[in-house]
């Protein structure tokens, strides 16, 4: 049960993350191309195959091991957007004030930091080829993008400061 909740959440958490930067012009168009029924295509797709490449792997531990590393860096990430923000826009209203703000985001930059390395410890080194091809293919995608399509395109968001484009 456990293992189809996580492996059910990074599904619908995926699939529904690629189908909006398909929206937003972050990734081509054709991940925001869905089906009759409302549901993203390709998106779909692509998470499905992610899935059975991961369970094709020889343990089952390997999937949660670098799952668990690319949460903590994710996390690492989130925390460094949100004090750059802070420091770039100070006067956009935030829902939830922190008391010692800045101390919290550093602590929790630490605290996912030192995670992320100790999920490493355990991840095997056919594993990490699998993470270096994913990320491979990342930059294929982020290399199109920016040669081909933000030439002609922008990318667009939602800003406290209203729609922006980029």
């Amino acid at each position: 049960l456990p293992i189809a909740t996580s492996v059910l959440g990074f599904w619908y958490s995926g699939v529904r993350m690629i189908y909006a930067m398909g929206r937003q012009n972050f990734l081509p168009e054709v991940f925001a191309r869905t089906n009759k029924h409302g549901q993203p295509i390709l998106p779909n797709i692509l998470i499905l195959v992610i899935s059975i490449a991961f369970i094709m792997m020889q343990t089952i531990r390997s999937f949660f091991d670098l799952m668990a590393f690319a949460c903590a860096l994710c996390y690492a990430i989130s925390t460094i957007s949100s004090m750059v923000l802070a420091k770039k826009h100070p006067e956009w209203r935030r829902p939830f004030e922190l008391p010692w703000g800045n101390v919290l985001r550093w602590l929790s930059l630490g605290v996912s930091v030192v995670i992320a390395f100790f999920c490493t410890i355990g991840i095997t080194p056919m594993t990490w080829y699998g993470f270096i091809g994913y990320i491979g293919i990342g930059l294929l995608l982020w290399g199109y993008m920016v040669l081909f399509r933000w030439r002609t395109e922008k990318v667009w968001m939602k800003t406290p400061d209203g729609d922006k484009e980029y």
